[in-house]
């Protein structure tokens, strides 16, 4: 039985057709193994590929070394209409796997290690949405209301009340902030202060005694949870970053 509410749409560029429906069907038979449906959309012509840029792809398998227009500057503009796709790239020259992180890419596959790695970088995207996909339920003054983890920026204690702060919208409930240290820490959480909770996801720059956050927000770390803090957004790092190791 298929798990009809995880559907995915994936799309693969590559000017080697006969790679491309060879990649699709590896790519397909994973999704299968796992009872997951997925959408494959295949494009040997990158020009063709950035007429249909859309919103709905989750997922684009990338081959680096296109004619005309090659996997990079494909994966640029697709990242600035839809910053929330993944980008996998895909590629014979192992070398270019450093100039890649420019665009952050979730994986870079070695055309000549595919089936080892392949999996493993599906596995990386499967990851990463059931994370999206967290949900916190709350009730505020207007009733109750689910927020997804990944979009909360912090917690913020105010008295009796707490402010959730989240990529587009603003919560206020009753409650205290410790009642959310423990259950939010597993999601890479970390309590910065005595009023603060922060998702590392969010922090631009870790220095001594404060926290700057995507927004531009400072934050200061409390004189005893540096360590804490510090061990905190190193270890979303290398859990983010673990397979550039």
């Amino acid at each position: 039985m298929f798990d009809e509410d995880k559907r995915y749409k994936i799309v693969i560029c590559d000017d080697d057709e006969t790679f491309i429906d060879l990649l699709s069907e590896k790519i397909e038979q994973d999704f299968v193994q796992r009872k997951i449906v997925c959408l494959i959309e295949k494009y040997s012509d990158s020009r063709k590929l950035l007429d249909n840029i859309g919103a709905e792809t989750q997922l684009y398998f990338l081959d680096i070394d296109m004619p005309e227009i090659n996997g990079m500057e494909i994966a640029d503009k697709i990242l600035t209409k839809n910053p929330h796709s993944e980008i996998i790239f895909i590629s014979n020259h192992e070398e270019m796997v450093f100039e890649s992180f420019r665009y952050t890419p979730l994986r870079f596959i070695r055309k000549e290690k595919m089936n080892q790695e392949l999996q493993e970088a599906i596995s990386a995207f499967l990851d990463k949405k059931e994370k999206e996909s967290r949900i916190l339920e709350i009730t505020t003054r207007e009733g109750k209301c689910c927020i997804a983890v990944d979009d909360i920026i912090f917690l913020e204690s105010r008295q009796h009340y707490l402010k959730i702060c989240c990529e587009n919208e603003n919560f206020e409930l009753r409650g205290r902030i410790s009642d959310y240290e423990t259950m939010l820490e597993k999601y890479g959480f970390v309590r910065v202060n005595i009023g603060f909770i922060i998702n590392c996801k969010y922090i631009k720059i870790l220095k001594t005694k404060k926290i700057i956050l995507c927004n531009g927000m400072e934050i200061n770390i409390g004189s005893n949870r540096h360590d804490k803090v510090r061990h905190a957004y190193m270890e979303y790092v290398r859990e983010k970053n673990k397979w550039k190791l």
